[in-house]
């Protein structure tokens, strides 16, 4: 019995550990490039607004506090999305 065989049938009954564990790592993964690529966005959109209407308060709060909590959302709905295909191609493959 190779070790990979071994550590698999002693996985066995901590399946749904095991799932669990790699839904949540693939969602926080997917959460954090999602925030990622939400900040590559924001940053050059808070720095033209600055530029236009100089650097101040007003920048924050017209540009970036009325987004932020849509822009947690989206990523929250990325990530759920992305650990759920993740997993139904998993099963596909297997």
């Amino acid at each position: 019995m190779t070790l990979y065989a071994h550590i698999r049938t002693d996985r066995a009954g901590n399946l749904f550990l095991e799932i669990a564990i790699t839904f949540l790592l693939t969602l926080l993964i997917a959460v954090a490039v999602s925030l990622m690529g939400t900040a590559i966005i924001f940053v050059p959109g808070l720095l033209w607004l600055a530029v236009l209407f100089g650097w101040n308060a007003s920048v924050l709060e017209s540009g970036l506090y009325p987004f932020v909590l849509g822009g947690l959302f989206k990523s929250l709905l990325v990530g759920l999305f992305i650990g759920g295909a993740w997993r139904l191609t998993r099963k596909s493959v297997d």
